[in-house]
C-alpha cells in the first residue's frame, strides 16, 4: 500500500493528536474524541461518543493500510472511555459537555444511530487487531440496541435518564428517518464478527423501513415536520443501503442507493457550478456532505454519464476545507464550512470523512479502488 500523500498524512496526524482527543490521563474523559476545536476557545466544548465510534472505524481502516502505534494507543483509550461511559449511564449520551458554558440538549438523549456507529467501530477494531475490550463492549451495546430495534415503532432517540421515553422529533437526527440505514453497518459487523444471524435480519428489516422514505426521483424525506431533505442524512441513507446491498447481496438496496446517489450528485453538481439549489434541500456546502458525496461517487463510479466530473468538482471543493500550516495546532484538519477560518474551526468527523474520501480518490487514480471492503466505510 502506497504511503499517504502529505495532505492526508497531515489530516491523519491531527486526528490522533492532542487537539482532536482528550489526552490528559488525569481527565475524567481521557481517551474521548471531541466534535470540533475553535481557535482561541478554552478547550473543546464537548466529548462526542458517536464521533469516537467513527474514530475507531477510521483507525481500524488505517491500521489495515499502514499500522501506527499512536493510533493503536488512541483506539485503546477510546474504547476504555466508551466502556466507562456506558457502565456509568447504561447508554451513550449524545454529547458529553466539557465546559460549563456549553448547554446542549443532545447531552440528555441517547441515539440509536450513535449506538450503531459505536458498535461498528468496536467490531472493526476487534476484527482489525483484536483490540482489548472491544468485543465485550460491543456485546453490551448490541444488547442495548436489541429491544429498540425489535419494537414495532422505530425510534431514533430517547431520554437516557428515562429509558424508552421518546422525545419530540424536532430535528432530523431525532426523527425515525432514513439516516438510520447507517445503523446497519454495526448490525452487519455484528453478524459477521459475533456470528449473530439475528442482527443480519435486523439490518435487513431496518433497511427495508428506510427505503420507504425515498421518492421516485431518489430523494429521501428527512424532515420530521415537512418534505425537506438534509443532504447529510441523505448520504447516511445511501451509505447504509450501499453496504447492505453488498453484505446481504440484496439488489433492491443497491437500486435504492444508486437512485439516491444519482439525485444527490446532480443536486450537488448543480449547486457547485451555479450556486442555485432546491429550497427544500439543506447542507450543500458542508464539508461532511462533500466528503460523503465524493466517497460515494467514487465507490459507485459516478453511476451515470451525465455526472462525469462531479467527483472532480467535489474533490476540489473538499480540499478548500483543509487548514494549512498557518493554522498551527489545527493544521491538517478540515473545517465544517470552507469559510470557517476566522476563527479557525477544526472538525473531527469532517476530517475523518475527508481523509477516507481523498484516499479512495488516490486509489481510484491507481485503479485500486475495487478492493475496498464495504464494512470499512466510516
Amino acid at each position: 500500500m502506497s504511503p499517504l500523500s502529505p495532505t492526508l498524512a497531515e489530516a491523519r496526524t491531527w486526528i490522533a493528536g492532542p487537539m482532536a482527543r482528550i489526552v490528559d490521563e488525569d481527565h475524567e474523559h481521557a481517551g474521548a474524541c471531541i466534535g470540533f476545536r475553535e481557535e482561541g476557545a478554552s478547550g473543546a466544548p464537548f466529548a462526542y461518543p458517536e464521533i469516537t465510534g467513527y474514530a475507531l472505524s477510521l483507525w481500524a481502516w488505517l491500521h489495515e493500510l499502514e499500522p501506527d502505534p499512536a493510533e493503536q494507543r488512541a483506539s485503546d483509550r477510546a474504547i476504555a472511555w466508551l466502556a466507562n461511559l456506558h457502565e456509568r449511564h447504561g447508554a451513550f449520551p449524545g454529547v458529553v459537555p466539557l465546559r460549563s458554558d456549553w448547554n446542549d440538549e443532545r447531552a440528555d438523549h441517547a441515539y440509536l444511530f450513535d449506538a450503531g456507529i459505536i458498535l461498528h467501530g468496536l467490531l472493526r477494531q476487534h476484527g482489525a487487531r483484536g483490540a482489548p475490550g472491544a468485543r465485550a463492549l460491543a456485546e453490551r451495546v448490541v444488547e442495548w440496541m436489541e429491544p429498540r430495534l425489535d419494537r414495532e415503532e422505530l425510534w431514533a432517540a430517547e431520554l437516557w435518564r428515562a429509558p424508552l421515553q421518546r422525545p419530540a422529533a424536532t430535528r432530523w437526527s431525532r426523527h425515525a428517518g432514513p439516516h438510520l440505514a447507517k445503523v446497519a453497518l454495526g448490525l452487519l459487523a455484528s453478524m459477521r464478527a459475533l456470528g449473530r444471524t439475528r442482527d443480519g435480519q435486523r439490518a435487513q428489516a431496518l433497511l427495508e423501513r428506510c427505503r420507504l422514505f425515498q421518492c421516485d426521483d431518489g430523494r429521501f424525506f428527512t424532515d420530521p415536520q415537512g418534505d425537506g431533505t438534509e443532504l447529510h442524512a441523505q448520504a447516511y441513507a445511501i451509505e447504509g443501503l450501499w453496504v447492505g446491498a453488498h453484505v446481504l447481496d440484496e439488489p433492491r438496496f443497491a437500486v435504492a442507493a444508486a437512485r439516491g446517489l444519482r439525485w444527490m450528485l446532480a443536486e450537488l453538481e448543480s449547486f457547485e457550478r451555479s450556486g442555485s439549489a432546491d429550497g427544500r434541500v439543506k447542507g450543500h456546502v458542508r464539508g461532511d456532505v462533500r466528503a460523503q458525496a465524493l466517497r460515494l461517487g467514487l465507490l459507485f463510479g459516478e453511476i451515470a454519464p451525465p455526472l462525469a466530473g462531479a467527483t472532480e468538482l467535489l474533490r476540489a471543493r473538499l480540499l478548500s476545507h483543509q487548514l494549512g500550516a498557518d493554522a498551527e495546532e489545527l493544521a491538517g484538519a478540515f473545517t465544517f464550512h470552507a469559510r470557517d477560518r476566522h476563527p479557525r474551526h477544526a472538525n473531527f468527523w469532517v476530517t475523518s470523512f475527508a481523509l477516507q474520501a481523498l484516499k479512495l480518490d488516490e486509489q481510484r487514480r491507481r485503479g485500486a479502488i475495487g478492493c475496498f471492503e464495504p464494512l470499512a466505510l466510516i
